[in-house]
């Protein structure tokens, strides 16, 4: 599942999850063409310059990791908001 219904969408439930699975996609590539290289979520938010909050970028990553294709690493690095998030790579 990539778009999780919490708010019982039905209108616009089919464009609500193409949409998600757009991000996904688009996520994955970004991993695929750095795949020597671990990312948060965070910087991959900023280097896609996606116009959408961090949560649906965290949501492709969970989703793409729950996939097999993505590895969520030991490795940890400083976050927009003086926080240490993790970083993942390609499966």
């Amino acid at each position: 599942m990539n778009y999780f219904n919490t708010t019982n969408e039905t209108k616009n439930l089919k464009k609500y999850q193409k949409k998600a699975q757009s991000q996904d996609d688009i996520i994955l590539e970004f991993f695929i063409l750095h795949k020597d290289t671990v990312f948060s979520p965070d910087y991959v938010l900023e280097k896609l310059d996606l116009k959408c909050p961090i949560t649906s970028v965290r949501r492709s990553i969970s989703n793409l990791t729950k996939q097999g294709k993505l590895i969520k690493t030991e490795r940890k690095v400083m976050g927009n908001y003086g926080r240490l998030t993790n970083t993942w790579k390609l499966a």
